[in-house]
């Protein structure tokens, strides 16, 4: 009874064939995961024949088998050459599992250039947050600019204070040579985060023209 039910299916699928447009692989297995029938067009890639037994357990298929829920799924375009998705559905025969059938199309090339515009479009707007998020740190890096010339500033006006009351003015010195410190370390550092965001910035306009070319 097994056979013959996938032998039915088998029959359906050679008349389906004849009146779907569009090419479709289709193939037919056995519990044990055996390839009793398979219809391969030109448009979809491959060598699977009748007798080809699949051992991956993991396989779609004897998942399918094994839960008697369909499955949909997507092959990328690196195994085959071209961008497939297909579905895998078991058959009953008398309320129990006897096999299933695969099936498999090409993906419409307008399907596919919906999909890598989308993706674009996605990185367009990730690198215009980070430009917006870049500026924002400029923003900053120039008020800490004009934060350490306040503090060159306020370390002259020491050292000049420190000059005029001299013995007295220890404590001047010593304010005007932290302060001196300070704003040192500030200039390093606001000349470190400018070489990282002009890098960032350069980065993200090689990025943007890379896109352009896709």
């Amino acid at each position: 009874m097994r056979q013959e039910k996938l032998e039915q299916i088998i029959e359906s699928i050679k008349i389906t064939n004849g009146l779907v447009t569009k090419e479709m692989g289709m193939s037919v297995f056995d519990l044990d995961g055996t390839v009793i029938y398979v219809s391969q067009p030109s448009s979809v890639p491959g060598d699977i024949k009748v007798g080809y037994k699949h051992e991956d357990k993991n396989n779609a298929i004897f998942k399918v088998m094994a839960t008697g829920k369909p499955m949909y799924s997507e092959i990328p375009k690196e195994l085959f050459g071209i961008a497939m998705e297909g579905n895998v559905v078991p058959v009953y025969d008398e309320g129990k599992i006897v096999g299933c059938i695969a099936s498999a199309v090409a993906k419409s090339e307008e399907a596919e250039f919906k999909k890598k515009n989308k993706v674009i479009e996605e990185i367009h707007q990730s690198i215009n947050k980070l430009e917006d998020s870049v500026s924002g740190v400029y923003g900053v890096v120039e008020s800490i600019k004009k934060n350490t010339s306040s503090i060159k500033m306020l370390a002259l006006n020491a050292s000049i204070e420190a000059a005029r009351a001299g013995e007295y003015g220890r404590g001047f010195t010593i304010v005007a040579h932290e302060m001196g410190k300070l704003s040192q370390m500030s200039s390093e550092s606001v000349e470190g985060i400018n070489e990282t965001l002009n890098d960032i910035t350069k980065s993200i306009r090689e990025t943007t023209e890379l896109i352009k070319k896709i």
